[in-house]
């Protein structure tokens, strides 16, 4: 699909990316700072005349400028997200706020679509994957075959599985995951964060170091969840 940025969102300097799901899709969105060079005054008063159009049909929040992006190829468009774009024609503008998008036709007065985004949404799999992030999982839960289904749902998510091994030392209750590795990955820990209980060593006591960027320690409460 293409969408074309409209000049109302470029920005005097500082270009920041936004990835944004709609409908399964990620738009590659150009965010800008609140000032505009070259007739910012004509700018902001067409993004606020459009808000002003768009709150007439629905809630928006008047505390924070959105971003607008035109589109350009609709039958894209509809192939990508085919219930967002249900009713979209060439020249719709897609309006983005940190809570939710709303495709609207100037041509027609009309929202066409509403999208809320849910708070604390994690990043989409090709993020993570960007991130090139390696995850080293240990059976520690007492029981054998059970780290399979946990391999392939962190694959699903953009991770990708370094090695597969057993604990050494004992069983664990818990599972726990480590940051074994000195890079800063915020989308993969971010991810990560939902699967157990973060410890701040490097590694678990009387285990080995692993050479991954993380590592998880299977626990004995997640056994029967990742058994096939």
């Amino acid at each position: 699909m293409t969408l074309k940025s409209s000049k109302s969102i470029w920005v005097g300097g500082v270009v920041l990316c936004a990835v944004i799901i709609l409908g399964g899709y990620a738009f590659l969105l150009q965010k800008k700072s609140s000032q505009m060079k070259n007739g910012s005054a004509a700018k902001q008063e067409d993004i606020a005349g459009l808000v002003t159009r768009i709150r007439a049909h629905v809630p928006v929040n008047v505390n924070e400028t959105p971003l607008v992006a035109i589109v350009t190829d609709v039958d894209s468009a509809k192939q990508q997200s085919p219930a967002f774009y249900k009713k979209a024609e060439n020249g719709d503008r897609l309006i983005v706020w940190s809570d939710q998008a709303i495709l609207y036709s100037p041509s027609r007065d009309e929202v066409e679509s509403v999208l809320t985004f849910q708070a604390g949404a994690l990043p989409i799999p090709s993020v993570v994957s960007a991130e090139k992030a390696t995850v080293e999982i240990r059976n520690g839960s007492g029981s054998e075959g059970n780290t399979s289904l946990l391999a392939e749902k962190l694959r699903s998510q953009g991770l990708t599985i370094s090695t597969i091994t057993t604990t050494k030392i004992r069983v664990y209750p818990t599972t726990l995951v480590m940051n074994t590795g000195s890079r800063v990955l915020k989308a993969s820990s971010q991810v990560l964060a939902g699967y157990g209980t973060a410890i701040a060593s490097s590694t678990a006591s009387g285990e080995a170091p692993s050479a991954s960027d993380f590592l998880i320690i299977l626990g004995k409460n997640d056994s029967s969840t990742y058994k096939k």
